[in-house]
């Protein structure tokens, strides 16, 4: 594509850049689209003469029609042949940085290079200035090659939105309106004051125009230097679609493909239809001509369609989805709830007061404040679907155009399809969740009582534990002490042993002797006797005297044998008692929770019969020794005493039980002892052909 040669004027321009499209949408016109811009020539040279002849000039008009595009490319070629230096400037509530000013770009991207200014070096690439309030007047004075200063003050309704309508604190709408004060104050003395080289242009939306009026009234006459910028009439649609192909500012054939004049025909008596007015929906047309144009065959589907009409929605239907889909993606479905609430249920327009709209879809509709605040400012500002205007001092909002609302209807029907069915998967998500949730804790309580049981048996084994480390030191000491005091009665015993041996030795002799004297008195006694006898009647009186007394001396000798025989029994019998006393102080020294049970029978040749236990190591069969661990083969009864045979009774008498132990169960032995509490070296060494072994060990107290 060629170069477009720039509008003459003072300054030196370069050339503009090639156009990629002829038609641009729902999107304004911009200074690059100047030789495509054509419907609105008249009005623009009209507007320039204004602003040429006045100091101050107001633009107004409805929301959508057109006044961006008959300033960006309408106006600015036509002041710039006039010598001045056009300078588009915004407001905002920003203290200290109250204006900004907005480059004009001479390229479609919105990039550098920009039309010059005063408020910044030819060499700079900064698309937004921004300038206090304070500043702008002596910046305005500065002289510029380009001519004396333009500021055109495009959205001028922002000094009201911005300033009095948005903030949503006391704190912030008085600091806004002490902004906004002094940004009137900057633009009326710019206005009086005469010797400065500068002129405005307030461009604005019509239904803002009393709120404005306290700036406007404060500059005499400039309520008179205005223009009010009209719809154009259906009438001009072949024009306007045509014109693009035949402006005289661009070569024949310069689009790659064109709209005939058939096509275009065909498309203004299809849009016509959709008016119920005289005027047409200029952005309706741009719409379905740069879908049109974008869509290969499009225009040849179009021309064949039986119904045009809905050809006519469907390309703008087609053209909203991009839209939509344009926006980040978290604020499409905010955005489709916002249209829905903008179209009621019989499909007409719904004009809603803007903080009721976003308290509705914040309680209705579940959509969080701040995503349906964005999503409407996206909405207003961005895809342009959504008109803000002022109604009875608050901001109502509607849809921008009627096409729109078929889609919305269809939307409305999936969105609300969608959220039922989104509703059932939630409430079967729940159900499962449920259940999932029932059956966790169900888990996480089994788990508890598993882990708890199990805590409770590990206590449970850990006491056990103590318990029988204590019973077994218990056992050791008892064992102990019951070894030292059996030790200690077995030396007695041997003691007792030998030195009964020794007595029962000196009794026999003793006796022997006795008997031996007892013979020897007899017969000396005899022979005295038969000597007295003999001799009686041959001695004196005084001889048989002593003869009577030599045979009672010697009788005495025999009872004097006879004591000493009887005081020898005495020693041994005392000796017998010791000895009892010595077991029965044994038996004592046993502690006091000593337990016994029967270890089985054992016959003369050493077989096992009816055996309850079992040696932990050793030899099978083998008698076990004191210290020993051994286990129980079955269930045994364990008693305080061992079994006694009564002779008077002529029967077992058993000692009272203390329990059993279960089988397996270990003990440790204290004493191994026959029947009767014998001790087991004397049933060893008996005669009996049977020999009832019993254990002793120690038993837990309770």
């Amino acid at each position: 594509m060629t170069m477009i040669a720039s509008s003459p004027s003072a300054l030196s321009l370069p050339p503009l850049p090639p156009l990629t499209e002829p038609f641009r949408g729902i999107e304004p016109y911009r200074f690059v689209d100047q030789p495509i811009f054509f419907e609105r020539r008249e009005q623009a040279r009209r507007l320039a003469r204004m602003v040429v002849v006045y100091r101050g000039v107001m633009l107004f008009g409805d929301s959508g029609v057109g006044k961006s595009s008959l300033i960006n490319a309408g106006l600015l070629p036509e002041i710039l042949g006039e010598a001045l230096l056009p300078e588009r400037v915004r407001v905002q509530p920003v203290p200290g940085r109250e204006f900004v000013v907005e480059r004009v770009s001479l390229n479609e991207a919105g990039e550098p290079p920009f039309l010059p200014s005063r408020f910044a070096e030819d060499h700079e690439f900064r698309a937004r200035i921004e300038v206090s309030a304070d500043g702008l007047a002596s910046l305005i004075a500065h002289a510029h090659p380009g001519g004396p200063g333009l500021l055109i003050l495009d959205q001028f309704e922002e000094l009201v939105t911005l300033f009095e309508e948005a903030p949503d604190t006391r704190e912030r709408l008085r600091a806004g309106m002490e902004t906004q004060g002094a940004i009137i104050k900057t633009i009326t003395g710019l206005l009086l004051d005469g010797e400065l080289p500068v002129k405005c242009l307030f461009v604005f939306r019509e239904d803002y125009l009393a709120k404005l009026s306290k700036v406007f009234q404060r500059v005499p006459g400039l309520r008179e230097q205005a223009m009010r910028l009209e719809p154009l009439p259906i009438g001009r649609l072949p024009e306007i679609i045509r014109g693009p192909f035949e402006s005289d500012r661009l070569p024949r054939g310069y689009f790659k493909r064109e709209f005939s004049p058939e096509l275009a025909g065909a498309l203004a008596s299809a849009l016509g239809e959709r008016n119920e007015g005289a005027n047409m929906n200029l952005t309706e047309v741009q719409i379905v001509c740069q879908t049109l144009w974008r869509e290969p065959g499009g225009a040849e589907r179009f021309v064949g369609a039986a119904d045009r009409s809905r050809a006519i929605q469907e390309l703008l239907e087609r053209y909203t989805d991009g839209r939509i889909q344009a926006l980040p993606k978290e604020l499409r479905d905010p955005a489709v709830a916002v249209l829905s609430r903008l179209v009621t249920s019989a499909g007409t327009r719904n004009i809603v007061a803007e903080s009721e709209l976003i308290e509705r879809l914040e309680k209705e509709e579940g959509v969080p404040r701040n995503l349906a605040e964005r999503a409407l400012a996206a909405l207003v500002s961005e895809t342009k679907l959504v008109r803000r205007q002022i109604r009875h001092d608050a901001p109502f909002c509607d849809i921008a155009s009627e096409f729109l609302v078929p889609w919305i209807q269809r939307q409305r029907v999936s969105r609300q399809a969608f959220k039922a069915e989104a509703a059932a998967h939630a409430k079967a998500r729940e159900r499962w969740r449920n259940r999932i949730l029932i059956g966790a804790l169900v888990s996480v309580l089994l788990m508890l009582v598993l882990f708890t049981f199990a805590i409770r048996q590990k206590q449970l084994a850990e006491r056990s534990a103590r318990e029988a480390k204590l019973q077994t030191r218990l056992a050791e000491n008892s064992a102990r002490e019951a070894k030292l005091s059996e030790a200690a009665a077995e030396r007695a015993l041997e003691v007792e042993r030998t030195f009964k041996q020794l007595l029962e030795q000196q009794l026999s002799a003793a006796r022997e002797a006795q008997k031996e004297l007892n013979n020897s008195s007899e017969n000396a006694t005899g022979l005295l006797r038969n000597l007295a006898n003999e001799l009686k009647s041959r001695l004196t009186p005084e001889q048989n005297q002593r003869f009577e007394d030599g045979i009672a001396a010697l009788g005495k000798v025999s009872i004097f044998a006879q004591s000493s025989v009887d005081a020898t029994q005495r020693v041994v019998d005392t000796t017998q008692a010791l000895t009892q006393d010595i077991k029965e102080s044994l038996a004592k020294t046993r502690p006091s929770n000593v337990a016994w049970a029967f270890y089985g029978i054992r016959d003369g040749n050493g077989n096992w019969s009816d055996q309850n236990f079992k040696r932990a190591s050793g030899a099978p069969g083998g008698l076990p020794a004191p210290g020993d661990t051994i286990i129980a083969l079955n269930e045994v009864p364990v008693r305080k005493d061992v079994i006694r045979w009564v002779p008077d009774k002529g029967q077992w008498i058993n000692a009272p039980s203390l329990g059993g132990l279960k089988q397996n169960q270990k003990i440790q032995v204290l004493e191994v002892r026959g029947p009767e509490d014998a001790d087991l070296a004397d049933v060893q060494s008996g005669q009996a052909d049977v020999q009832f072994i019993w254990v002793t060990f120690i038993w837990p107290k309770k």
